[in-house]
């Protein structure tokens, strides 16, 4: 996806939930006009906490887009 989207023209900057550090999360959602989320491994606890962390940071009228293995939602 973020392939794609680069290829749009768009800036795009990918970050791995699995080893990331919460606050550099934050700061990177705060920086970004949008999030485009990818369904993490359901059975790891780091990208389950990673994932409420990108939730709460959020602000309401940033872009979103959630994609999991059947597609985008």
């Amino acid at each position: 996806m973020a392939r794609g989207i680069t290829k749009a023209g768009v800036a795009t900057e990918m970050v791995d939930l699995l080893s990331v550090d919460t606050q550099e999360l934050v700061e990177i959602i705060g920086r970004n006009a949008g999030v485009a989320l990818l369904a993490p491994p359901s059975d790891a606890r780091s990208a389950q906490d990673a994932v409420a962390t990108v939730l709460s940071a959020v602000k309401p009228k940033k872009q979103k887009v959630r994609a999991g293995a059947t597609g985008v939602a």
